[in-house]
């Protein structure tokens, strides 16, 4: 899964920067995000390692042309077990050429429903690119590390992700 993942990130940056033209991030901008994800959790606790499907939606404000600020929302679910999570963000924005916004980013997350009985927090690492052929609209591909600290002294577990999404900026 995880090679997978970054062979396909490293086929989707470099066919981005091969597109010119379109409209990068800039200071000011709203962004509203949309994804679909999978995940692959490593875990030692009741349930063990699982595989789940996640949708988030995002919203995120540049404060400089770099430096962003975002919140969102997800919605886990694999088999009976299911969740919400939510949590904030910073992403560091790099620029390459016109159209390819590709991104460092720091999570902390938060959970309810039946994951909020097994974790407390989550923190995750994140390396994506936002490619945005048009004034408004993109698209979202990229990869999560996760760290999540288990509840009531139970086990810790960690898991990648790799998504793929719509995102818009206004």
């Amino acid at each position: 899964m995880t090679e997978r993942s970054l062979i396909v990130f490293a086929m989707l940056l470099l066919g981005g920067i091969a597109v010119a033209d379109a409209d990068q991030l800039e200071k000011g901008d709203f962004e509203v995000g949309f994804r679909l994800s999978y995940s692959d959790l490593d875990f030692d606790g009741p349930g063990g390692d699982s595989d789940s499907k996640e949708f988030v939606g995002s919203f995120g404000y540049l404060l400089t042309d770099h430096h962003e600020l975002g919140a969102g929302v997800g919605y886990f679910g694999s088999g009976s077990f299911d969740t919400v999570e939510y949590g904030g963000s910073y992403s560091y924005n790099f620029r390459a050429g016109q159209s390819l916004n590709p991104y460092l980013g720091a999570l902390i997350l938060g959970f309810g429903g039946d994951r909020a009985d097994v974790f407390d927090l989550g923190y995750a690492v994140e390396l994506g690119v936002k490619f945005y052929p048009g004034s408004h609209g993109g698209m979202l591909f990229g990869v999560t590390y996760r760290q999540l600290t288990g509840a009531n002294k139970g086990p810790d577990a960690s898991n990648v992700i790799a998504f793929g999404g719509l995102t818009l900026k206004f």
